[in-house]
């Protein structure tokens, strides 16, 4: 499985990618919507995993762009906030995350 990581914070990114690289995973990080955005139009990326605290995942309107494709890609936002506003038309679940969960 193809996993894109868009964070900032390196050690944030480095656990992610500690986690997810196993059972054959490929893990791609990236540090701006931009070039996550790029990467995903080209297909084969089966998740992506942004913090949307620590990036311009949210003014960039990534989520809108990646729902555009036909290809599914599955969108894990990690945040800090306690706000169900923050993403129009997007279920949010509020909880804490173990790699036992991922």
């Amino acid at each position: 499985m193809n996993i894109l990581v868009l964070g900032t914070d390196s050690r944030e990114v480095s656990a992610i990618q500690q986690i997810a690289s196993g059972d054959g995973n490929t893990v791609i990080p990236v540090s701006s919507s931009a070039e996550a955005w790029q990467i995903i139009q080209k297909g084969g990326i089966q998740v992506l995993v942004s913090d949307i605290d620590a990036t311009d995942f949210v003014p960039f309107q990534l989520i809108s762009k990646v729902r555009t494709l036909k290809d599914s890609t599955y969108t894990l936002l990690i945040t800090s906030r306690n706000d169900d506003g923050l993403l129009p038309k997007a279920t949010i679940f509020f909880t804490a995350l173990t790699p036992q969960r991922i």
